[in-house]
């Protein structure tokens, strides 16, 4: 499985096994669960792909949370040395599940002019199962 649609413009995926399919005329807000992943070569690499899309917003939960923070912060710098606030890629982190579940949900509520996709990506199954029993 490549992604799961769950609603209209909200997908999910594996982190380690999911395929995205970004379309170009969308904004990306990214939701992460990593719970499991701390190689820091792969994060950079996952931060240096994501950071090239349209998505601005990047949201971390989970034991490794502040690593894929940091890490797309460094990446985003590297990539744009010289950018202004409207260039700067939005990351935060959550070590509170409901904070988390809660930004989601505005985010899945929020109707914006330009076309926005929301993905959960996660690599922990059981946390991804408590996000989605959590959402209205």
């Amino acid at each position: 499985m490549r992604y799961e649609k769950l609603r209209p413009n909200f997908y999910s995926a594996h982190l380690n096994a999911g395929k995205l399919d970004l379309k170009t005329n969308h904004t990306t807000h990214f939701f992460f669960v990593v719970e499991n992943s701390n190689d820091k070569e792969y994060m950079r690499q996952q931060a240096l792909e994501l950071l090239l899309t349209p998505g601005l917003w990047f949201e971390f939960h989970g034991r490794y949370r502040n690593e894929w923070e940091l890490a797309f912060d460094e990446i985003d710098i590297m990539l744009h040395p010289n950018m202004d606030e409207e260039e700067i890629a939005m990351t935060s982190s959550w070590d509170d599940l409901d904070s988390f579940v809660d930004t989601l949900d505005l985010a899945l509520e929020t109707r914006s002019i330009v076309p926005c996709d929301i993905y959960l990506l996660y690599d922990d199954e059981d946390i991804y199962k408590q996000i989605i029993e959590k959402l209205p």
